[in-house]
């Protein structure tokens, strides 16, 4: 779509475990909403915020719909701000079982979005 995209994982970094760990909105969840805004987003701060809005509140509903949930802690069942939680997300398989297709999940949510918006 034409984006610089050169910053994104680093802008990323800290969705991972629910933003920081914290257990809260899955990063993934978080992240197509953000690669959505790119897109179709407003351009300043005052600008109309009602389309991005309304892509964000699909992708939040889809998503809750087809995962159970959108709270990191509720989907992978573990507490993140513990090393203990650190260990389980890493030795049980959550990760896989849980994370990645809520990643692919979130993805197609937002492509999906914006193949809408392009169109």
């Amino acid at each position: 779509m034409g984006l610089d995209t050169t910053g994104v994982p680093r802008m990323a970094s800290g969705f991972g475990g629910g933003i920081g760990g914290s257990g809260a909105t899955c990063g993934a969840l978080v992240g197509a909403v953000m690669a959505v805004g790119l897109v179709a987003g407003r351009d300043t701060t005052d600008g109309d915020r009602a389309s991005a809005g309304a892509i964000g509140r699909r992708i939040h509903d889809a998503f809750r719909e087809e995962m159970g949930a959108t709270a990191c802690r509720e989907l992978t069942g573990l507490d993140l701000t513990t090393p203990e939680g650190g260990q389980q997300l890493r030795s049980s398989g959550v990760s896989a079982r849980v994370c990645g297709p809520a990643v692919e999940l979130a993805a197609r949510l937002a492509l999906g979005e914006l193949r809408d918006v392009a169109d």
